[in-house]
């Protein structure tokens, strides 16, 4: 695939815009969409995959460890992708593998295909190389990995080296996971973009240096008041808008 590599908060296109969408693009542009399937595969449950297509022939998303941009080229249902400016971020082997086969089958792709919410991208011999879905915004029996938080004091930070935060929502409006020490649960409720969390209820077990982190956490939690999803990502905000719970999605 040919990618432009860019550092973070600059980027550098590899190609002018190209042809304005034509044929059924418009539904192209309607959703933000998240990758099913790769090459007959699920996607690694870390790492999601998303893209979004403009009517200016702009895509981006998230391609499993990096942000991604570029351009694209539709006529009637054959599709053409221009080069891919890319961030430098490192990831684990697997999921940059599965990165670098994202690209791969982007450059092969010729022909895509818009069925109510699925989008799929076929290459050479019209076999499917990609397969994505429309991104929901519901919650319910969605699966997440914490990758900051509010820490009480205005500021926003990562977690620590090793530690692991899970969330996990279900469809009778309970929230439950592990705070890097300890089980949490209680239940969480959403009107329209709105959300309330909590209280939340953990077990009682100490593990040294990610107390304070744990803490923090379901503090910053029970703040939310509003939610996004975009990107495979879901940010948690408080009535004053300030983060405070960054998440990245996974599978169960």
């Amino acid at each position: 695939m040919r990618r432009v590599a860019y550092a973070l908060g600059s980027v550098l296109f590899g190609a002018l815009i190209l042809a304005a969408c034509g044929g059924n693009s418009a539904s192209l542009t309607e959703s933000e969409w998240i990758v099913a399937d790769l090459n007959g595969q699920p996607t690694l449950p870390l790492g999601p995959i998303t893209a979004s297509f403009t009517r200016q022939a702009q895509v981006s998303g998230v391609s499993g460890c990096n942000t991604y941009q570029g351009t694209f080229e539709t006529q009637g249902d054959t599709i053409r992708f221009g080069p891919m400016a890319t961030t430098l971020m490192a990831c684990p082997g697997e999921i940059m593998d599965q990165e670098s086969v994202y690209f791969s089958a982007l450059d092969d792709a010729e022909r895509f295909e818009v069925d109510g919410q699925t989008l799929t991208l076929y290459g050479p011999g019209d076999a499917a190389l990609v397969v994505y879905v429309v991104e929901d915004q519901d919650l319910a029996g969605t699966n997440w990995d914490v990758i900051s938080y509010n820490n009480g004091t205005g500021g926003v930070t990562s977690l620590v080296t090793g530690s692991v935060i899970t969330a996990a929502f279900d469809d009778e409006g309970q929230m439950s996971g592990n705070a890097s020490c300890n089980d949490y649960s209680g239940p969480y409720e959403t009107d329209g973009a709105a959300i309330t969390v909590g209280p939340m209820a953990s077990t009682q077990q100490s593990c040294g240096d990610v107390m304070d982190q744990e803490r923090q956490y379901l503090r910053a939690l029970e703040s939310a008041a509003t939610y996004t999803v975009s990107a495979g990502r879901l940010e948690l905000r408080t009535a004053d808008n300030a983060l405070a719970v960054s998440m990245l999605r996974s599978n169960p």
